[in-house]
């Protein structure tokens, strides 16, 4: 079995896991703020994408743009509130979060 079928099978068995690292480095790294719906598939917690614009926002030196991709991720935020009509559990959603960004940060492959 080559390379590239091994990689094309680990990321169909990992599609969530590999979807969630790429949305959280461009988070980090660009400021890019995913859509609702992505959010939603990928089941990404605010959370971490909080952390990951956070980190951002220390070395980014645009301020019109670190306060655009701001506005987008508090709309983000209060539409992934809509759209999960379930109550706020705190524990739970600190548990979730922490259990994402630990699979993403002590994983061996970025």
């Amino acid at each position: 079995m080559d390379d590239a079928k091994r990689a094309r099978i680990y990321y169909r068995r990992h599609l969530a896991l590999c979807s969630f690292r790429k949305i959280i480095v461009r988070c980090a790294q660009r400021g890019c703020i995913p859509r609702v719906e992505t959010a939603i598939r990928d089941q990404i917690p605010i959370a971490a994408l909080l952390t990951a614009f956070g980190a951002y926002a220390t070395v980014t030196d645009n301020p019109h743009r670190l306060n655009r991709q701001r506005a987008k991720l508090l709309t983000l935020k209060k539409q992934l509130a809509r759209a999960t009509h379930r109550p706020f559990d705190a524990e739970l959603f600190r548990a979730q979060s922490t259990s994402f960004l630990r699979r993403f940060y002590d994983s061996d492959v970025s």
